[in-house]
């Protein structure tokens, strides 16, 4: 399995974690010019904070950069700003990501195995700040664009963060597909459906409890 790239950078020195396939990630869209502004960022975080959480399911393919598919998953997520989200992943890649904003936690069915660490020096990089629409942090970590097709083009500020651009398109004012490419050229794709904005919480869903009998990791920040 070809895990997403933007998790494998995220984690990179942990080595038990090499094996998770999931990811937040980006939009496949067509290339057009992109026309810069302050504005631009304005737009995009009215866009994603007109609702206070979303769920969808979702498709995500993994493609080389000679366009080859070399992974495709599907699941479902919920996420609530600010930085609160679950990220499920259905068979065969059974794998969960929770984070309640303080605590992230890594479910790896496969290896029946649950890994917690601290949420913010985690995921502030991560494609989840993006859809929870924090507008410091994005504004700190990317330079926002729209281009001539109407798609928001994010480039990280950061020269080593190991994205080239973040690609991020709505349909309907809600946020349908992302697309999350590497410097060497690979891309993650994510097609949203059946989304539901504000849908009822009972404020327990961003909290994971371990299953009995598994191995739990706990690392400091």
């Amino acid at each position: 399995m070809v895990i997403a790239k933007f998790w494998l950078h995220l984690l990179r020195n942990n080595r038990n974690l090499m094996n998770i396939k999931i990811a937040l990630c980006l939009v496949c869209m067509l290339p057009g010019a992109v026309f810069a502004s302050e504005s631009n960022l304005k737009q995009f975080i009215a866009l994603l904070t007109q609702y206070d959480n979303f769920k969808a399911g979702f498709v995500q393919s993994t493609v080389s950069s000679d366009d080859s598919t070399l992974e495709s998953v599907e699941g479902e997520v919920l996420i609530k700003r600010p930085n609160q989200f679950v990220w499920l992943s259905y068979p065969p890649v059974e794998q969960e990501i929770v984070s309640n904003g303080k605590t992230l936690w890594i479910y790896d069915r496969d290896l029946d195995q649950v890994t917690i660490q601290p949420a913010k020096s985690k995921i502030q990089d991560s494609p989840a700040v993006i859809l929870s629409g924090d507008e410091q942090q994005i504004k700190r970590l990317y330079d926002v664009s729209l281009n001539s097709d109407g798609v928001y083009v994010l480039t990280p500020v950061k020269e080593n963060s190991g994205l080239s651009s973040i690609q991020v398109s709505f349909k309907e004012k809600v946020v349908n597909a992302l697309l999350f490419e590497d410097s060497l050229g690979q891309k993650t794709i994510i097609e949203l459906f059946d989304t539901k904005t504000n849908v009822a919480l009972d404020g327990h869903e961003f909290d994971f409890v371990p299953p009995d009998g598994v191995d739990v990791l706990e690392q400091a920040e």
